[in-house]
């Protein structure tokens, strides 16, 4: 649940640092790994909302954690 929290910062932080940054190989590489090591925290963020919820379908703070990662 830490983590639903930290993303929205860790993705500003990301968009301040390397925000027209990423004009030399070592700043694209590293703009690649830090923006890969977010992709895996926000995968790993959505499994956990979605099975909370899988255990009780009928809790509505679950629900509303698996609609924030719910993709239509």
């Amino acid at each position: 649940e830490q983590a639903l929290k930290s993303l929205p910062q860790e993705a500003q932080a990301f968009k301040v640092q390397y925000e027209n940054q990423l004009n030399t190989v070592e700043n694209l590489e590293k703009g690649l790994n830090t923006y890969a090591q977010l992709l895996v925290e926000l995968e790993r963020a959505g499994n956990y909302a979605e099975l909370l919820h899988s255990v009780d379908t009928s809790d509505a703070e679950r629900q509303r954690l698996n609609a924030l990662f719910s993709t239509q």
